[in-house]
């Protein structure tokens, strides 16, 4: 399994910079965002499949994993405030970006990538080189 995020996480900071779509006029926001949360719903399987397999669940300790935990909760306390829901879940309406939707799932995803790099240091390697590359 480890080997398969490894394969996700690579592709993932090789494509996203490349994908754009031409049905769409905006050919850096709305396109690339919904990437994001596609690769976000893939890599979550790959980890629910990998905490299956080891039947246990392990939470980071660390600051900067509270750190994200606490601003998005922040968040989540805003958007129960908020004026306008809807900007606040997807953000602004013609980027879908910058809400609580978009926040979490980069948080989810770099949750993911340090479960993953904590039990393979290589994967980190790699997909930072893939990163600055890219």
């Amino acid at each position: 399994m480890t080997k398969l995020a490894k394969y996700f996480y690579c592709s993932f900071a090789f494509l996203l910079p490349l994908y754009f779509n031409h049905s769409t006029g905006d050919t850096f926001e709305f396109a690339k965002i919904t990437f994001v949360y596609a690769f976000t719903c893939v890599i979550g399987i790959v980890w629910l499949v990998d905490l299956v397999k080891e039947k246990k669940l392990s939470i980071p300790k660390s600051p900067i994993a509270l750190f994200a935990l606490l601003f998005l909760v922040g968040n989540l306390v805003s958007l129960i405030f908020s004026i306008h829901p809807y900007s606040s879940i997807f953000g602004n309406y013609w980027r879908f970006n910058g809400g609580v939707l978009s926040l979490a799932c980069y948080i989810f995803i770099a949750y993911i990538a340090y479960y993953f790099a904590r039990r393979d240091k290589e994967i980190f390697q790699q997909v930072f080189t893939f990163a600055v590359y890219s």
